[in-house]
């Protein structure tokens, strides 16, 4: 069976790379693409906890909790 997974973009991968390296979990559960935003729902010892990641390149970055 071939892996359903969607390929992220450019952007989305950067985002999530940004989130790994500053926030850091140990799984994500769903990524949502909102255009000037990529929503993470991540789960870490357990929490379950939603991150928005703004911005398009590296040095305009921004990650809020929700």
């Amino acid at each position: 069976m071939k892996n359903m997974k969607k390929k992220e973009s450019p952007t989305t991968k950067a985002r999530h790379k940004f989130l790994d390296e500053n926030v850091g979990y140990d799984y994500i559960l769903e990524t949502r693409d909102g255009g000037e935003f990529t929503e993470f729902v991540t789960s870490m010892g357990g929490d379950v906890t939603v991150y928005r990641v703004y911005g398009d390149k590296q040095g305009e970055f921004k990650v809020y909790c929700r």
